[in-house]
């Protein structure tokens, strides 16, 4: 039975680990550009009194988004688990229907995109310091 299972030990390491590197890479480098230019935006944009604070406050927005992505997955969970009793993210990989799960956040970013897109056209930088 140990052999069996070991198999499976090193396909889930391997997924995780080695085949998701450039998932990972490409999520750390897009939030190092965003991190970059919303920092700069923060404290060009701030009143001098205000600096330390508008850059606390896109820290605070910074858990905030990470806390929602991760009430998100719970509610995805908890939703397809309750429709299917498979739910759309298991333990084993070949069971699941992640891709699914990609679908609405990748859904969810567009709707994102969309917004931003719109409230920077009504942005206006003032550049005069």
């Amino acid at each position: 039975n140990f052999q069996h299972q070991c198999p499976m030990i090193i396909k889930q390491w391997y997924q995780r680990r080695v085949r998701g590197f450039p998932q990972y890479f490409l999520v750390a480098v897009s939030e190092v550009f965003v991190v970059i230019v919303a920092l700069k935006l923060a404290y060009i944009e701030a009143p001098k009194q205000f600096k330390s604070v508008s850059i606390g406050v896109l820290y605070m927005f910074n858990a905030l988004g990470t806390l929602l992505a991760a009430v998100v997955l719970l509610l995805t969970q908890l939703v397809t688990y309750a429709l299917d009793k498979r739910g759309w993210i298991c333990q084993d990989l070949n069971e699941g229907q992640m891709h699914y799960y990609f679908y609405l956040v990748c859904g969810i970013m567009l709707c994102n995109m969309i917004v931003l897109s719109y409230k920077t056209d009504q942005f206006e930088l003032d550049i005069s310091l």
